[in-house]
């Protein structure tokens, strides 16, 4: 008796030792998206990494016009009460998606290299750049002001 005792004790062990492992091994779901969908600062900013200098436009500032007519939709964003010192455009206008672009910056116009981060298609939808060049990076989260 007492062995068939102690064997039903030693089962008992095995089976919660496993009941135990496998309900706290269960692998966790798949992440969540990012909850706070929101950006750090809507509008535009620009670092100078060679010797660190920052730079914000608000989004207040800048106007955002998408244009869908011609071979490649094309997206440019510049500062709306002076053009010429800020303005950027690309056809990289996919979510994910990697390529060029073009920056003007104080009258300094450079090739860039575009991705994007957050796209959208109407006014008042989100986009959302991240861009890097000779010696600077910046960051654009604007939303649409024109469609065209």
């Amino acid at each position: 008796m007492k062995k068939i005792v102690k064997k039903t004790n030693l089962l008992i062990l095995f089976l919660t030792t496993i009941l135990v492992f496998n309900v706290s091994c269960v692998p966790s779901p798949s992440p969540q998206p990012e909850q706070d969908d929101s950006c750090e600062y809507q509008g535009f900013t620009y670092t100078d990494t060679s010797n660190n200098n920052s730079t914000s436009i608000p989004e207040a500032e800048l106007t955002t016009e998408l244009y869908n007519s011609g071979v490649a939709p094309t997206l440019e964003i510049y500062k709306t009460t002076e053009p010429g010192s800020m303005n950027f455009s690309t056809s990289i206008l996919t979510e994910g998606e990697s390529g060029d672009g073009y920056l003007n910056y104080n009258g300094t116009g450079s090739n860039v290299t575009v991705t994007c981060d957050k796209a959208g298609t109407a006014v008042g939808d989100e986009f959302r750049f991240s861009v890097t060049g000779t010696g600077f990076s910046a960051y654009f989260c604007v939303e649409i002001d024109q469609v065209h």
